[in-house]
């Protein structure tokens, strides 16, 4: 069986492209089964489910009305799915989203779907857990020394304060409390300095406000990136990229550092630097919590309990972050900032 990855059909002819666009749209028809999913799952899910969907689709050339109609086709179906699926060039995460997003689809049309008969990796997100390599303070240096300025900045948001790649492209600079802004450039007047996440933006999956404190190092990045934009205000974007932009940045700087893994790795090098408890790590990591976080953490903080926090922050959890390596090109000196 040949496959025919959606990447690969954008380069068929027009009316074969025209067919593609129909079977796109013919998804977003289906607004019952959409608003079950508002219902039961989170937003950044349900956009996989509906993507995910679009692609078998695509892959299989057929609209939502044919795949149905086949789906009723048990034993055949089943068959044709299990060929699909077990050659499917994709990691098996991915392969997995996309068998439950057909699970998902046929259910809420009462169509039953085994996918128990596709014979592949079933692993779950810790599938490669001994494998996926969280880079050291060292490590990271080195990477921050092959980045570019923007690479720079994107870390440390990424690194330095555990956002998802979506979610920091949506942080501006009036989200920096600790900060002013004069003559079209940045000054931090406090460190580590506070962001405030709204709950709002897209990246953010609980959809719960909460703020993240930026190192010294990480505030070097961000200004050095900003002042060499110019003309900045409330409303600028920190990265002023989309998400595959900065994924490129970052993913760019890991090759020329010899380091093989994934931009999501830095989420992981923030949390394992939080030697916090358990519910200031959920408040950091933007992650719901429990009653407790929800108690302590999720009400109007007072200012002094905010700069007992910015100060456990900078003595614990700092030192953790701070990598050996750090450039002096690009960037404007902190004793400078502080002026």
């Amino acid at each position: 069986m040949v496959i025919k990855l959606t990447e690969q059909t954008l380069l068929k002819p027009s009316t074969e492209i025209s067919e593609m666009c129909h079977i796109s749209k013919n998804l977003y028809n289906v607004d019952d089964w959409d608003k079950e999913l508002r219902k039961r799952k989170t937003e950044a899910t349900r956009s996989s489910y509906k993507s995910q969907l679009r692609m078998v689709l695509s892959d299989l050339q057929m609209t939502v009305e044919e795949f149905v109609a086949f789906a009723r086709e048990e034993a055949r179906f089943h068959r044709k799915m299990k060929e699909y699926f077990e050659e499917l060039p994709l990691a098996p995460l991915t392969r997995n989203q996309r068998m439950a997003a057909v699970h998902s689809f046929l259910k809420y049309t009462n169509i039953k779907f085994d996918s128990s008969v596709v014979e592949a990796d079933r692993s779950s997100t810790l599938q490669g857990i001994f494998d996926v390599e969280i880079p050291s303070q060292k490590k990271l240096g080195e990477i921050l020394k092959n980045a570019d300025i923007g690479a720079r900045a994107a870390i440390a948001l990424l690194g330095f304060c555990g956002l998802r790649p979506m979610l920091a492209t949506q942080i501006c600079v009036r989200d920096i409390v600790d900060c002013e802004i004069i003559d079209g450039h940045i000054k931090f007047t406090k460190y580590p300095a506070r962001i405030n996440i709204q709950r709002n933006y897209p990246g953010n999956k609980a959809k719960v406000e909460f703020f993240v404190f930026l190192t010294e190092q990480g505030a070097e990045y961000i200004a050095a990136w900003l002042n060499k934009r110019r003309e900045i205000d409330g409303n600028t974007k920190i990265l002023g990229r989309e998400k595959r932009a900065v994924q490129n940045w970052v993913n760019k700087a890991f090759e020329q550092s010899a380091f093989q893994s994934k931009v999501y790795i830095l989420r992981s090098f923030y949390d394992n630097a939080l030697a916090l408890e358990s519910y200031k790590r959920s408040f950091y990591m933007g992650h719901t919590g429990d009653l407790h976080t929800r108690y302590i953490m999720r009400k109007k903080l007072s200012p002094e309990r905010i700069d007992e926090l910015r100060a456990e922050f900078e003595r614990v959890v700092e030192p953790r972050l701070e990598t050996p390596y750090r450039s002096t090109s690009d960037f404007i000196p902190p004793s400078a900032l502080r002026r």
